[in-house]
């Protein structure tokens, strides 16, 4: 998964705006609640096991297997 993703994730699940430290602790804390956090790790957990899917899916050729 790459880091695009995981800012998406935290956009839309935790409305944190950048995963970058902006060396500031307005900026980089957040008082984020059980769901908020629980909602955006299932996200990551099924888009990593989508993502693992679709490449077994494939072989080394590109060919889907049957």
């Amino acid at each position: 998964m790459n880091i695009a993703i995981i800012e998406s994730i935290a956009q839309k699940t935790l409305g944190i705006e950048t995963l970058k430290s902006r060396n500031s602790d307005s900026l980089d804390f957040y008082d984020l609640g059980v769901g908020c956090i629980k909602d955006a790790l299932e996200l990551a957990y099924k888009t990593g096991m989508d993502a693992g899917l679709s490449y077994y899916a494939v072989n080394q050729e590109g060919k889907a297997h049957d």
